[in-house]
């Protein structure tokens, strides 16, 4: 890793020993993918493409669904494999290694949600604190236990700038519904892109996990308290003031 780039490598091994390498570079202030769009883009990366229904942009001054530009090279290099077919991925990042036997449908719903994240897009912007700390295959505990985390952390700096903060997570649940908007259009974007199921059902399986938080979100953060017990007791005590 140099000082001014965040690399993080996805190796996708399959059985017959063929590989795919997929390397993203951030910049490490705007937790952005540091490359220019590729070129000779598809027309389904196109901004008024099924464009979301609360998307911000303008094709004036964004003639391409940034999102959508920055997969499009995932999507056509996996345009022909099936989401269940099993391999091996790799992920390298600054701080560690991480290596999994899985599906094509999971590694590549990490890397998407990587992608995502640090696109440009502004709808998926609040992801940029978990990409900058990426953890690769997180299971729904964890998911819910950094989503928390970092939208309270947030709060933490809202309340230090603007003196307000929304201790409800109310704002959360939103994001997650607007992200729900934002899978739907994607997913009617890559069928436009790809004759196999692996993309689209990778975009299935992060949309999967949005639904199962906006509604049930305060029944997941329920099943984690008893880990913060101790700090109801310190409180109980008043060690915290």
């Amino acid at each position: 890793m140099q000082d001014d780039t965040i690399q993080i490598t996805y190796t996708f091994q399959f059985p017959e020993g063929k590989q795919e390498t997929f390397v993203v570079n951030l910049d490490p202030l705007t937790v952005e993918v540091k490359e220019p769009f590729p070129e000779d883009l598809p027309e389904w990366t196109r901004l008024e493409f099924n464009k979301c229904a609360h998307c911000p942009l303008n094709s004036d001054t964004h003639p391409y669904c940034p999102l959508s530009a920055r997969i499009s090279g995932i999507v056509d290099r996996f345009a022909e494999i099936i989401s269940y077919e099993e391999m091996v991925v790799q992920v390298v990042t600054p701080e560690r290694t991480v290596s999994k036997a899985t599906t094509a449908q999971q590694g590549l719903s990490a890397l998407m949600g990587l992608v995502m994240a640090t696109s440009g897009c502004p709808i998926t912007a609040l992801f940029k604190p978990m990409a900058a700390f990426h953890l690769p295959f997180a299971n729904s505990d964890e998911t819910t236990y950094r989503a928390a985390s970092m939208y309270l952390l947030a709060q933490y700096y809202l309340n230090r700038e603007v003196g307000k903060v929304d201790m409800s997570m109310r704002g959360l649940e939103a994001f997650y519904r607007s992200i729900e908007v934002l899978n739907e259009h994607m997913a009617t974007r890559v069928r436009e892109a790809t004759a196999r199921d692996a993309a689209i059902n990778a975009l299935v399986e992060l949309d999967f996990f949005a639904k199962n938080f906006t509604f049930g979100m305060e029944d997941r953060l329920e099943e984690l308290k008893y880990m913060f017990q101790p700090y109801m007791d310190r409180f109980e005590h008043h060690d915290i003031e």
